[in-house]
C-alpha cells in the first residue's frame, strides 16, 4: 500500500519486519531492495541482497537479485561471480546462463557470450527462450547473416514458435531479401490470418520497394489489429507521408509517440512536418525534447 502511494519511507520498516518474520522469502528481501535503489540508496540496496544470501545461501533467486543488482551498477566482477553461484547451484537453470551472457556482452567478451549461449541452447533445447538467446544475440550485434542462419533452422524444427518466425523476417528484411521475408510471412498468416506483426513486416517490405499505397494499407491493418504497437503507427506515418497525406501521417506519428513518449523518429517526424507547415515553435519544442533524452 505504501508503494502504490509512493510513500517509500513508511514502506522500508514493514519490509523489514516481513524479512524478520520469515527470512527465507527471498522476495521480501529483494522488495525492499528496490525500494532503497528507488531512493538512491544503493549501498542500502547492495546489503540487503547481500542479507538475503546469507540468509538462504541455496536460492537461487538470491544470488540472481544480487547479481542483477550489479548488473544495474555496472559491476561486472561481483556480478559475474554471483551468477556463477547460481549456475553452480542448477547447472540447467535458463536465467543465470542469459545473465552471465548479458554480463560477458558488457565487459567486450563476445566470443565467451556466444560460447555460453551454444551452452544454454545444448542444455535447454526446448526452452524457448534458450534456443532464441543465441540469435537474439546476433541480431543485437548487428550480425544479421549469423541470426538468419540460426532462426532459419529454428523455424522449421518450431513451426509453432512465432516469435521465432518473427526474429526470421525481420532479419531477412534488414539483408533486403524480401522474397524469403514474404515467404515466411504467409506461413504466418496462414495459420493465423489476424498477426498484426505479419502485416507490419509486409508493410515495411513493400515500404522499402516505395509501393506506398500497398504497404499504407498494410500498416493500417496492422495498427487496427493492434492499437497499442508505436512501432505499426510510425511507419505507417511514413507511408502515408510519402503518399502526402500529411495530416493521416502527423496523427499516426503522435500517437505513436503517446504510446511511446520517448521514440525520437516519431518526434523527429512530426518536427519534420512542422517545419514544412511553418510551425516552427512546435518544430523547436518537438527537437528540443528529443535533445533532452538523446543528446546525440
Amino acid at each position: 500500500k505504501y508503494l502504490a502511494m509512493r510513500d517509500l519511507k513508511s514502506a522500508i520498516p514493514e519490509f523489514e519486519r516481513a524479512i524478520q518474520l520469515a527470512p527465507d522469502r527471498v522476495e521480501y528481501y529483494a522488495a525492499l531492495g528496490a525500494v532503497h535503489l528507488a531512493s538512491g540508496k544503493a549501498g542500502d540496496a547492495e546489503a540487503i541482497c547481500i542479507r538475503a544470501v546469507e540468509a538462504n545461501p541455496k536460492s537461487l533467486p538470491a544470488h540472481m537479485n544480487l547479481a542483477q543488482f550489479y548488473f544495474s551498477q555496472h559491476n561486472a566482477q561481483k556480478g559475474e561471480a554471483e551468477v556463477r553461484a547460481a549456475i553452480a547451484l542448477d547447472s540447467r537453470a535458463v536465467p543465470p546462463r542469459l545473465l552471465l551472457a548479458m554480463f560477458q556482452s558488457a565487459t567486450w567478451k563476445p566470443e565467451d557470450a556466444e560460447k555460453t549461449l551454444k551452452e544454454l541452447k545444448s542444455i535447454q533445447p526446448n526452452d524457448p527462450q534458450a534456443y532464441q538467446a543465441l540469435g537474439i544475440f546476433y541480431e543485437s550485434s548487428g550480425k544479421r547473416d549469423k541470426a538468419t542462419a540460426e532462426f532459419q533452422p529454428l523455424a522449421a524444427s518450431k513451426p509453432k514458435d512465432f516469435a521465432v518466425k518473427g526474429h526470421l523476417i525481420d532479419n531477412l528484411i534488414e539483408l533486403k531479401r524480401f522474397k524469403d521475408a514474404e515467404v515466411v510471412i504467409q506461413d504466418v498468416l496462414k495459420a493465423n490470418p489476424e498477426n498484426p506483426m505479419a502485416y507490419f513486416s509486409r508493410g515495411r517490405i513493400l515500404l522499402a520497394q516505395r509501393q506506398f499505397q500497398d504497404a499504407s494499407t498494410a500498416l493500417q491493418k496492422a495498427v487496427t489489429l493492434q492499437p497499442g504497437f508505436a512501432r505499426g503507427h510510425y511507419v505507417l506515418g511514413a507511408a502515408q507521408s510519402s503518399l502526402g497525406l500529411s495530416n493521416q501521417a502527423k496523427n499516426s506519428f503522435a500517437k505513436a509517440l503517446e504510446l511511446q513518449p520517448r521514440m525520437t523518429d516519431a518526434a523527429v517526424a512530426l518536427a519534420d512536418i512542422a517545419v514544412a507547415e511553418g510551425d516552427y515553435q512546435k518544430a523547436l519544442s518537438l527537437t528540443a525534447g528529443v535533445l533532452g533524452t538523446n543528446p546525440n
